[in-house]
């Protein structure tokens, strides 16, 4: 997951496929080119990968890797209005992406994402919380089980 200017995306290494892919919820603003905004954090992604690859004795070598073409992936649900919620899109496509380039991840590109999206935010922050690598979640679930006592 990358953050650059209070902006969640994703860079996924799709050895499969042999690409480098980057999964973004927000469409390109016009005037503003794809180097402009993703060159230098996929190409350094790119060598902390290679990095990682060559200490962890991964067979996969900075030069098959170099090799890979670098996408921008599609997506029907992109836009530039949700300027907010790019966490939860990010977080959302972790959890739903597979390497397919088509994917059904649950936006629409509607109303209705707003309700989703609100969804995913409880689930996510809940799941967070209660979560055991959570150091504090003992204390999480003490709270909620007092807040929910009926007297």
């Amino acid at each position: 997951m990358i953050w650059s200017g209070d902006h969640f995306y994703l860079i996924v290494i799709n050895q499969k496929a042999k690409k480098v892919e980057i999964i973004d919820n927000l469409s390109l603003p016009e005037g503003i080119t794809y180097d402009d905004k993703y060159k230098t954090f996929a190409e350094r992604t790119f060598e902390a990968w290679t990095i990682f690859c060559e200490q962890e004795g991964h067979p996969l070598r900075k030069a098959q890797i170099s090799a890979y073409e670098i996408v921008l992936l599609e997506m029907p649900w992109k836009n530039r209005t949700n300027k907010t919620d790019c966490g939860v899109y990010a977080m959302r496509h972790m959890e739903t992406y597979k390497g397919n380039q088509t994917w059904n991840c649950g936006f629409k590109n509607t109303d209705e994402d707003k309700d989703f999206i609100c969804k995913l935010r409880m689930r996510y922050g809940t799941e967070i919380l209660l979560s055991v690598l959570n150091k504090r979640h003992e204390l999480t679930y003490l709270a909620l089980k007092r807040a929910n006592q009926v007297e």
